[in-house]
């Protein structure tokens, strides 16, 4: 088998899976016509933008790290046996409610806006990398509350 790569600008026309024991590496743009499954017993890693419409729904069942830069989706929803790494501003335009069942970590200073109707679910802990003073921000024009925290974890 082998990692999973795809090294440029990606359009999945219709909803779409990928499933694999090893790495996933989308090293360009990212454009949904569907829903987009990752199965992975490894790293799912997102270099660049994901979009997608209202519709669209990001499934990441990865039980380990999954990456995301900037994204905007209708909605995304996470395993909680992984981690989700977000290192970019998150739009999400749908009505379905994201729910990260997993442990959420901060790269950089990160705002998630809610331009749809539905809510976004945190049911893990949301941590910020070692040593940063991140902050972390989820607006709303929809459904939910909005919220801000400042974030910080002491190096060991």
């Amino acid at each position: 088998a082998g990692d999973v790569t795809f090294s440029g600008p990606t359009v999945f026309g219709d909803a779409a899976t990928v499933t694999t024991g090893d790495d996933t590496f989308f090293l360009g743009t990212v454009q949904l016509g569907g829903n987009l499954a990752i199965n992975s017993s490894s790293d799912a890693t997102f270099t660049a933008a994901i979009t997608g419409s209202s519709t669209d729904q990001i499934i990441l069942n990865v039980n380990a790290i999954s990456t995301l830069s900037t994204v905007e989706v209708g909605s995304i929803v996470t395993s909680p046996l992984g981690r989700t790494d977000l290192s970019g501003n998150l739009t999400l335009t749908g009505a379905v409610d994201s729910v990260f069942t997993d442990r959420v970590l901060l790269q950089a200073n990160v705002v998630i806006d809610v331009t749809g109707t539905a809510d976004v679910v945190f049911a893990n802990t949301i941590d910020g990398a070692t040593g940063l003073l991140l902050d972390f921000t989820v607006n709303t024009t929809g459904g939910g509350d909005p919220f801000s925290w400042r974030i910080w974890v002491e190096m060991d």
